[in-house]
């Protein structure tokens, strides 16, 4: 009994799907594996796509996105570096204007100490 892989079981267990949908048959010819092998890959395949609610091309899906973001961490270093630079600049730019309406405020404060309206009753009556 010769150990298959997990690619190489991967890649005939492909064969038996869209868009190749080659018959377990032809499969079983043409990689010299008993149909019930091919048919025991199957099942197991099938039984734990159903226990955990899952689609096999959610799990194809999922696995070229994981293999996509290992390529590309590059990519997504000098996007976090991106985002991190535009991200300080407009804190800095959110404390000047907070700095701004506080001398605003303390202003406005300052001012309505020295006019106060007792003051400006007295002058009109």
């Amino acid at each position: 009994m010769s150990r298959i892989s997990i690619e190489r079981k991967e890649a005939i267990l492909k064969k038996l799907l869209p868009p190749h949908l080659m018959s377990v048959a032809e499969v079983s010819k043409e990689e010299v594996i008993s149909r019930a092998t091919l048919y025991y890959w199957r099942q197991q395949l099938s039984q734990y796509c159903r226990a955990k609610g899952l689609y096999l091309e959610q799990i194809k899906n999922w696995k070229n996105e994981c293999m996509q973001g290992f390529k590309s961490s590059k990519e997504q270093e000098a996007k976090a570096k991106k985002q991190a630079k535009e991200d300080k600049l407009e804190i800095k730019e959110l404390k000047k204007e907070l700095r701004y309406k506080e001398k605003a405020l303390a202003e406005t404060a300052a001012l309505s100490k020295v006019w106060s309206p007792r003051v400006l009753l007295c002058t009109y009556k």
